[in-house]
């Protein structure tokens, strides 16, 4: 349970399911952040500065009340409250993005605008305002607000949502989950926080903390905050302890929980991006003095493809002689074919979208064409073919479609040409691919 101004409260239905699809984004956030140690970012401070550990261990504290009857509600501290916020920040960020991916470019006609957390937002809301008001009809709520647009829009109907948006602002609220209106998704998304969070005092922690003791307890008393709000400090599991954690969270959010995983922990090791292997466990100073290159980098993992004995032994030498060229020698450059080079004029001349296929494109991005794929985002590093969101600023840039094209039939053949020395790799080692289908 989860104490609110409504008194005892669980998410059901609608609004529990797309909290539960905010905070597993946020968990993945910051098991990344467990794994390679770059810091999750939510823009809640009380949330960001915390531990990794403390982090999922408060994810899991907060998907249990929200979803379970049986849970006693938490004390509300800040960190509790903060991490309720940036669930939902959370959510506002993954609507945002997806808006950035529709409006950068026209879509090729045979994929879809993806939609997925628009829709959720959207059916807790009919959900949430049904449940308050018996009455409610989302159909009754939208006419008024044709009928208030005046005769510019009287004819239109709400389905017309591309046509009446234009230039300007939805109306609150979205008319369907394939509006485009960034600031009326996020009055829909406040609007359900806030039936969990009715202040903010979580953001105020400075404010009381940076008070003398006696004048800090006095407001906090005016202000009907509890003296240890602020100086709660959260567990920070262990081993053990996040193994546990871990298993919480998987079984709240209904996701695959095999022992196999849920008993390992993150280690040191190399990634041979040549071979495509994995290797490890080492120790850190073995991972410094070998991970110095384009090729061989050092990573984080709970599984490694071969120990460091038999990387040394069979593909040491093959990874660090090519890593001792220049990458166009290893993979070199590709030219287009008539058909090609054509294509790419013709976008450049009309700035259209070229379809790379059922996922990925080529776009224009301001001034500058990029590489995108409907579900990682930009193309960051064509070796290592590494994705990154879709504003990332270190994305890769083209100054023409044509050079973004030869760039990606590249990226195509080191990919291949990575599936088959992987493959090679394990039949030398005499054992199967766990990553084979």
């Amino acid at each position: 349970m989860w104490w609110t101004e409504r008194g005892h409260q669980i998410m059901r239905g609608a609004e529990w399911a797309l909290f539960a699809e905010g905070l597993d984004q946020v968990r993945s956030e910051v098991e990344w952040e467990i794994g390679y140690g770059e810091p999750t970012e939510t823009s809640v401070r009380a949330f960001d500065e915390l531990q990794p550990g403390q982090k999922l261990a408060l994810l899991a504290s907060v998907a249990e009340a929200m979803s379970d009857e049986a849970v006693p509600s938490p004390d509300l501290t800040s960190h509790i409250e903060a991490t309720v916020a940036a669930v939902f920040r959370q959510i506002y960020f993954a609507v945002e993005a997806e808006l950035v991916a529709s409006k950068d470019s026209d879509p090729a006609p045979s994929v879809p605008e993806s939609t997925m957390m628009r829709q959720l937002v959207f059916d807790a809301y009919i959900e949430v305002m049904a449940e308050e008001d018996p009455d409610f009809e989302i159909a009754t709520v939208l006419d008024s607000q044709l009928t208030a647009a005046g005769d510019e829009h009287e004819n239109q109907t709400v389905q017309d949502d591309d046509e009446i948006e234009g230039e300007e602002a939805d109306s609150y609220p979205p008319r369907a989950a394939t509006s485009g209106d960034l600031s009326a998704w996020e009055a829909v998304i406040d609007l359900l926080s806030e039936r969990f969070l009715w202040d903010r005092d979580y953001e105020n922690g400075d404010v009381y903390l940076n008070k003398p003791p006696i004048e800090s307890k006095f407001w906090k008393r005016q202000m009907g905050i509890k003296d240890d709000y602020y100086q709660a400090i959260p567990p920070d599991p262990a081993d053990e302890g996040l193994i546990e954690v871990r298993r919480t969270l998987r079984r709240v959010l209904g996701l695959p929980d095999p022992e196999a995983h849920t008993s390992k922990e993150y280690h040191c090791g190399l990634f041979d991006t040549y071979h495509d292997l994995f290797v490890g466990s080492l120790d850190s100073q073995t991972v410094e003095a070998a991970s110095e290159g384009w090729l061989v980098e050092s990573i984080a993992s709970t599984e490694f493809d071969c120990s460091h004995d038999e990387w040394v032994e069979n593909f040491r030498g093959a990874a660090l002689e090519a890593q001792s060229q220049d990458p166009f020698a290893v993979y070199p450059r590709f030219q287009l074919d008539a058909e090609q080079r054509e294509q790419a004029e013709a976008a450049a001349l009309s700035g259209s979208r070229i379809a790379l296929g059922s996922s990925q494109a080529i776009a224009l991005r301001g001034e500058d064409w990029v590489i995108t794929e409907d579900r990682d985002g930009l193309l960051v590093d064509l070796h290592q073919n590494t994705w990154s969101k879709q504003d990332d600023p270190d994305a890769l840039t083209f100054n023409h479609p044509a050079k973004a094209m030869e760039a990606f039939l590249r990226l195509k053949s080191i990919s291949e040409e990575m599936a088959e020395r992987r493959r090679l790799a394990f039949e030398k080692l005499g054992r199967p691919d766990d990553l084979e289908d």
